[in-house]
C-alpha cells in the first residue's frame, strides 16, 4: 500500500469523534472519586477526634483550683499563642463539627450555657455581662459557683436540653434546604 506523497494536515484529522475511553471507565473514575472523598472525610474526622481527645486530656490535667482562678497575664500570653498555632487545625475542627449533628454531650453544654445566661441576665436584671464592671463579673462568677445554683442550672438545662434538641434540628434542616 502506497500514500501519497503530499499529506496535509486536513488528510490526518478524524471525521467521526472517537471515544478512546475503555468500556465503563466513567464509572471507575466516580468510583474513585468518591473513595478519595470519602477517605479524606475519615481522615478528617479522625484529626477532629485526636484534636477534641487532646483537648480533653488537658482540661482533665488541670486540676480544680486551677479552673477556678483567673489568668495571669503570662497565662493569657501563652494560651494565645497555643491557640494562634492550632487556629487551622480548630477552624477545620469547627466546620466538621458543624456537619454533623451536635451529640447529646454537646447539647447538654449548650444546655448548661444557656441556663448560666439565664441566671446571669436575672442577676443582673437584663444587663449584659459584657457591659458589666471586672469586679462585679468576678462577684457573679463567685456567686454562680455556689452550690445552690449549680443545682439550679442543672435542674434549668436538663429543661433546656429538648429546647437545644429542636434548635439543631432546624439548623440542619435549613442547611439542606440552602443545599439544595
Amino acid at each position: 500500500m502506497s500514500l501519497p506523497r503530499n499529506l496535509s494536515f486536513k488528510d490526518l484529522m478524524l471525521k467521526e469523534p472517537v471515544d478512546f475511553k475503555a468500556a465503563g471507565e466513567d464509572e471507575y473514575i466516580k468510583y474513585r472519586r468518591h473513595r478519595r472523598r470519602a477517605l479524606d472525610m475519615e481522615e478528617a474526622t479522625q484529626e477532629l477526634d485526636e484534636i477534641l481527645s487532646i483537648m480533653n486530656r488537658k482540661r482533665s490535667e488541670m486540676t480544680q483550683p486551677e479552673l477556678e482562678e483567673a489568668l495571669s497575664m503570662i497565662q493569657r500570653l501563652k494560651k494565645a499563642r497555643a491557640l494562634r498555632r492550632f487556629k487551622a487545625k480548630i477552624k477545620r475542627g469547627a466546620a466538621l463539627a458543624k456537619r454533623r449533628f451536635a451529640n447529646i454531650a454537646t447539647l447538654t453544654k449548650r444546655a448548661q450555657r444557656a441556663a448560666r445566661n439565664l441566671i446571669v441576665t436575672r442577676i443582673t436584671k437584663g444587663v449584659r455581662k459584657g457591659e458589666l464592671p471586672f469586679a462585679r463579673r468576678a462577684e457573679i462568677e463567685k456567686r454562680m459557683s455556689s452550690p445552690a445554683l449549680k443545682n439550679r442550672i442543672a435542674t434549668i438545662a436538663k429543661r433546656l436540653i429538648p429546647i437545644m434538641r429542636k434548635k439543631e434540628m432546624a439548623r440542619k434542616k435549613s442547611q439542606a434546604a440552602n443545599r439544595a
